[in-house]
């Protein structure tokens, strides 16, 4: 009788899933965060741009950097000069 209860402690407790949805009630993901991003920003950049574009739409200027790098990885950026990147 005890596990069960203590079970059903345990489950009342455990931290809620932190999903966030648009106005439209469509799950807003990672994923379509960065594809938001990659698509307002210009076909060429720099720096001062993607920081820009970052504040407006409300992310941090580490988690763009990071997104930056990945989206080099992934082959749709190229990296032309110091702080200055292309879309591809």
């Amino acid at each position: 009788m005890f596990l069960i209860y203590h079970t059903v402690y345990c489950y009342a407790h455990l931290p809620q899933s932190k999903v966030t949805t648009n106005g439209q009630g469509e799950i807003v993901t990672k994923k379509s965060k960065m594809e938001q991003l990659l698509v307002a920003l210009p076909d060429t950049f720099d720096r001062e741009a993607y920081r820009t574009t970052s504040k407006k739409q409300g992310y941090l200027e580490s988690t763009i950097a990071k997104w930056i790098n990945d989206y080099i990885r992934q082959g749709r950026l190229e990296h032309t000069s110091q702080n200055c990147y292309r879309k591809l």
